[in-house]
């Protein structure tokens, strides 16, 4: 079971069947997934999606996926994925995408805020990072605004196409010192 984590303006709650529709919603969205997989999924893509995301909570303890709420609107969704293999068991991966409507007035960074948080101070993580495609510039801005450093460029194939995707990263000792 993922917490509840709260923020000035955000709660962020575990995603449940009942969020489905919201999740159509937005990953049907062709704004929104643009800079994701490059298109929006179809509605059986969202569905198994939402079944695969709802596994990960008893797969990997204390990572999943949260939608954010504005006065009990939803309005995004939040993610801390798993990293691969053992060496990484103590790293997630930091991720988050909003309705267009919300973007801009930094819900990204407040939700984001509290995940890294639950990441160190919850999970006790090492590392924690976040990757965009290079030329999604907010969200490079954001993982930035959240300490994160520069790692690498890189391609990752993307539905059939290599995109140039960047990588940020921060570790419990810098998000602790900057925190304090």
């Amino acid at each position: 079971m993922l917490p509840i984590l709260s923020t000035d303006r955000l709660e962020l709650v575990a995603v449940t069947d009942e969020h489905l529709p919201f999740e159509i919603e937005m990953d049907t969205n062709p704004e929104v997934m643009r800079y994701i997989i490059g298109r929006p999924r179809t509605e059986d893509e969202v569905i198994k999606s939402h079944e695969k995301r709802l596994s990960l909570v008893t797969e990997s303890p204390g990572r999943g996926f949260w939608v954010g709420l504005l006065d009990n609107t939803p309005i995004g969704l939040w993610m801390l994925l798993p990293s691969q293999g053992l060496e990484q068991s103590r790293e997630a991966e930091l991720g988050y995408r909003l309705l267009p409507q919300f973007w801009h007035q930094g819900f990204a960074s407040e939700g984001a805020r509290a995940l890294l948080n639950h990441c160190f101070a919850g999970l006790g993580l090492d590392r924690v990072y976040g990757k965009a495609m290079v030329a999604h510039t907010a969200t490079r801005a954001i993982l930035i605004k959240m300490g994160m450093k520069y790692i690498r460029d890189y391609s990752e194939e993307i539905e059939g196409s290599d995109q140039e995707v960047v990588e940020y990263a921060i570790t419990r000792d810098e998000w602790e010192s900057q925190h304090k």
